[in-house]
């Protein structure tokens, strides 16, 4: 099952919620928020479940382009 991907808003850097779903499950939790500690910033952040999306997703997109 892929892991779901947001953003850190200050960085723009990809972030792994470590939350495994499908896109089902994704479809109806979009309007949720996560709450999460940011890797690359150190700050807390939430987003909307919405704006992020599933890792198999970015297959074919190379590491400089989500750096």
């Amino acid at each position: 099952m892929p892991n779901l991907i947001c953003r850190c808003p200050e960085t723009q850097r990809p972030v792994d919620l470590q939350l495994y779903t499908d896109y089902a499950t994704l479809a109806r939790i979009s309007s949720n928020s996560v709450r999460f500690q940011c890797p690359h910033c150190g700050a807390e952040h939430e987003t909307n479940v919405g704006a992020a999306w599933l890792e198999d997703t970015l297959r074919g997109i190379s590491v400089a382009d989500l750096s």
